[in-house]
C-alpha cells in the first residue's frame, strides 16, 4: 500500500491508521503535521461519550496550564474534528513501563533520574492546584538517548480552581489512577481523601516499580500493602 493508503488527512495533520497505544481514554497514533513536516503523536478522544469528553476537555485545560512544565509532555495543538477530540505531542521513544519490561529493571543511578524529573513535573503541577491522580509508568514518557523523563496524560487529573490550596484538602474524587499504582484511600468507596497525598504514594511506587523491575496489578487495599511488604530487600 501506498502513504496516502496508510493515512488520512484531518485538518493539518495527515494521521495514520496505526495504533502505538490505546487505553480508556483513546488512542495514540503517529501522525505528519504537515505546517512544520514533522512527526508527532496524537491522541484522539471520542466526545460522543461523555465521560470522555469531559476527560478531553480536563486534559486540554490542564495542558493549557502546563505548557510552561518542562518535564510534562510538550502539546503542540489541541483541536476537535466532527466527534473526536484530537491532543497532539512530542513523539517520544517508549514509555517508562515499556523501558523497564525490556531492561527487566532500571540501574539506581538511572531510577533515580528519571524519578527526580518526574517529582519535578508532578511538583509544577502541585504548586498550580493540579493534582495528577494518575501516576504510573505507562504515562511517563522518555527519551532515552537524552535520558529525559515527562510526565503525561491529565484526563485524570483534578484541578482545584479556587484560593484553597489543594494540599490542604479532603476531597470525595471517587476511584482514580492505574490498578497498582493508587494510594490505598483513593480505592475506598466514598472515600474522602487528599489528591496530593494520592500521588505521593504512587510516585513511591513508580519508584519501587523501576528499581524492583515488579509492577504492582492488585487492586485491593490488603493485597497492595501485602505485595509491598513481601518484596525482597
Amino acid at each position: 500500500r501506498n502513504m496516502a493508503q496508510k493515512t488520512y488527512k484531518v485538518g493539518d495533520f495527515n494521521l495514520s491508521r496505526d495504533v502505538l497505544a490505546e487505553g480508556f481514554g483513546g488512542k495514540i497514533i503517529k501522525a505528519h503535521y504537515v505546517p512544520h513536516n514533522s512527526i508527532l503523536a496524537v491522541k484522539m478522544i471520542s466526545l460522543v461519550d461523555p465521560e470522555k469528553k469531559a476527560a478531553f476537555d480536563n486534559e486540554a485545560r490542564i495542558s493549557h496550564v502546563c505548557k510552561l512544565n518542562q518535564n510534562a509532555i510538550p502539546i503542540r495543538k489541541i483541536f476537535r474534528h466532527e466527534n473526536h477530540g484530537f491532543i497532539s505531542m512530542q513523539l517520544f521513544d517508549t514509555t517508562l513501563d515499556r523501558l523497564i519490561i525490556h531492561k527487566k529493571r532500571l540501574s539506581p543511578k538511572r531510577s533515580v533520574s528519571y524519578f527526580r524529573q518526574i517529582c519535578k513535573g508532578i511538583s509544577f503541577m502541585h504548586h498550580r492546584n493540579i493534582a495528577h491522580l494518575n501516576i504510573a509508568p505507562h504515562n511517563i514518557l522518555v527519551s532515552v538517548g537524552s535520558g529525559r523523563a515527562f510526565v503525561s496524560d491529565f484526563g485524570n487529573s483534578f484541578f482545584l480552581e479556587t484560593d484553597q490550596k489543594i494540599s490542604d484538602g479532603q476531597f470525595q474524587l471517587g476511584t482514580r489512577g492505574c490498578e497498582g499504582f493508587q494510594a490505598p484511600e483513593v480505592l475506598v468507596p466514598g472515600a474522602f481523601y487528599n489528591p496530593v497525598q494520592a500521588d505521593i504514594w504512587s510516585l513511591g511506587v513508580v519508584l519501587l516499580c523501576m528499581i524492583s523491575g515488579y509492577f504492582f496489578e492488585n487492586d485491593s487495599v490488603a493485597e497492595e500493602l501485602s505485595a509491598i511488604e513481601g518484596l525482597p530487600p
